[in-house]
């Protein structure tokens, strides 16, 4: 039985929530990966669960999350794109790079942020971020941790200026 404070289901990863803006750069692009990737940090990993034993065991640590081909057209969208990607706790947002490629007029870009803040992933927490290019600047704003209830206001995070992919 899953009920009780005892055994009822809880969150034990971390929801990132990634909004890419329609009225940015990229509203002519095609988004292709989203990764999240900082060393020892242990983002993902494949695990299993024992109903026997009641534990947990972690058998492949990932130090860096890559979604597949994501293939989304933003001039397809007609409003602001959300992705979700879900972390392992436990990781300093201090030691995260998320990086982004896309494809604008046939030329891939890839877009990367080191340092995405002084918090650490908590479990059954979201952290919403909105993603914009403009003018060749990368800005991450709106940044906010929910305990997927209320939410904190981060501030502001500027990126790099995308440098074209040699990929």
């Amino acid at each position: 039985s899953f009920t009780g404070e005892t055994y009822c289901f809880k969150h034990v990863s971390s929801l990132v929530a990634i909004t890419i803006q329609k009225e940015s750069d990229l509203k002519e692009s095609v988004i292709n990966k989203i990764s999240f990737e900082g060393a020892n940090t242990n983002l993902g990993a494949l695990t299993s669960y024992s109903f026997k034993t009641k534990t947990v065991s972690v058998k492949t640590a990932k130090d860096k999350m890559e979604s597949a081909d994501l293939g989304v057209s933003m001039a397809e969208e007609e409003s602001d794109k959300t992705l979700y990607f879900i972390l392992n706790s436990g990781a300093s947002l201090s030691d995260v790079t998320f990086s982004i490629k896309y494809k604008t007029e046939g030329i891939d870009y890839i877009a990367a942020k080191s340092n995405l803040g002084n918090s650490v992933l908590t479990k059954g927490n979201r952290y919403n971020f909105k993603l914009n290019i403009t003018d060749g600047v990368l800005d991450i704003t709106g940044c906010e941790i929910q305990g997927w209830g209320e939410g904190t206001d981060m501030g502001d995070i500027v990126i790099n200026t995308p440098q074209t992919d040699s990929n």
